[in-house]
């Protein structure tokens, strides 16, 4: 449908877009009006580039490894705060535990960035390749 006014006395009308083009009268003043072109249809949604799907898909990686580091540096203090007595010390054993504790996380964060670094590695040499 195609929406415009009135000329003359500035009613809005509405035509069918068959009608584009073409004159018409009036309902309301009966003057010819000249119905205008249909508007052209609206264009469909490209898809995200490529490279913003890459950039989107790091941006998601870089994110989940922030979230496995915060979840691992709490959970480290808390193993730190539950190993104690509630003497106001910690034994050597407690204290041996926590830090055994403390370097598998950190065994495991470093391996998570070990792995990160791999997958942006193979998806460089993947565009290289494709190119």
């Amino acid at each position: 449908m195609i929406t415009f006014t009135c000329t003359q006395c500035q009613t809005p009308l509405t035509i069918p877009d068959h009608a584009a083009g073409k004159t018409t009268v009036c309902p309301k003043c009966q003057q010819p009006v000249q119905i205008p072109a249909a508007p052209p249809a609206p264009l469909p949604l490209a898809p995200l580039p490529v490279a913003n799907r890459q950039r989107t898909a790091l941006f998601v990686l870089w994110l989940a490894l922030g979230i496995v580091c915060a979840v691992a540096l709490l959970l480290g203090i808390v193993l730190g705060l539950a190993g104690g007595s509630g003497a106001g010390f910690v034994s050597e054993a407690e204290a041996r535990q926590t830090l055994h504790t403390i370097r598998h996380i950190r065994d495991l964060l470093f391996l998570s960035l070990v792995v990160l670094a791999g997958y942006v590695a193979l998806r460089a040499v993947e565009r290289m390749m494709t190119q």
